[in-house]
């Protein structure tokens, strides 16, 4: 076969159509994504709380301390779950923050989230980012050595307020308004950390009550803990005007 020839066979060659040709493409990839689930601790609800169990209308989510993300609190509690942005292969850092409606963030998590070229589903399971604490009062005369009833002072409600370390006050103005004839309130959703507690009250005519200023009880909130009823301190809110 002359050259001629050969050129010719080539053309015709390259000129045929693909038809049945596979052509696999081995190079891998560098990118995925997850789904994401999430759950919740046990609580007065139940084993295994749903979002509304929980209190939790929206779950923020945080790929190496990147935007937040919002999604859906539901939208993490089916089998498919939510899917994570298109990231490189490898492990990331990621962070989650569930709030209730207000914003108020009641759980969170850190945790590490492994990308591979095959999506994969991530369970995390969230921790409290709340504790609880019980206040008692005791409604006194100005020596504090003399038990009024509300009824006798003339209170209707008692403002609790807490002060954390910083100086911060958890609730604005005079505090968290509370009947005084309850004689007690169990709070189960303040951010862990050392505060002074302290009550205010108005009585009869142009009367005022305030536990101590100088030496405020001091309540140590911890994550995931929840006192009782009958723990906490007793505050003497005593006459002072």
């Amino acid at each position: 076969m002359n050259l001629r020839s050969v050129t010719a066979a080539l053309a015709l060659f390259l000129a045929m159509p693909l038809t049945g040709c596979i052509i696999v493409d081995k190079t891998p990839s560098t990118t995925g994504t997850a789904a994401l689930v999430w759950t919740f601790p046990p609580n007065s609800a139940a084993s295994n709380p749903t979002c509304a169990q929980a209190g939790v209308t929206k779950v923020f989510v945080s790929i190496d301390n990147g935007s937040w993300v919002e999604y859906a609190c539901a939208d993490g509690q089916t089998t498919a779950g939510v899917s994570s942005p298109l990231l490189s292969v490898g492990t990331h850092s990621i962070a989650l923050s569930a709030t209730n409606s207000m914003g108020y963030e009641y759980y969170a998590k850190s945790s590490s989230l492994p990308i591979s070229a095959t999506s994969s589903l991530q369970q995390y399971d969230l921790d409290w980012a709340v504790g609880g604490a019980t206040v008692h009062w005791v409604v006194t005369d100005a020596s504090g050595s003399v038990t009024q009833t509300c009824g006798q002072s003339g209170i209707d409600t008692v403002y609790v307020n807490f002060r954390d370390s910083a100086g911060n006050l958890v609730y604005e103005g005079a505090g968290d308004p509370e009947p005084c004839s309850a004689g007690a309130i169990v709070y189960s959703f303040i951010k862990p950390g050392t505060y002074d507690v302290f009550l205010g009250a108005n009585g009869a005519g142009s009367s005022s009550y305030e536990s101590s200023r100088l030496s405020p009880p001091r309540v140590t909130i911890q994550a995931g803990v929840f006192p009782s009823m009958s723990e906490g301190p007793t505050l003497l809110l005593r006459r002072v005007q």
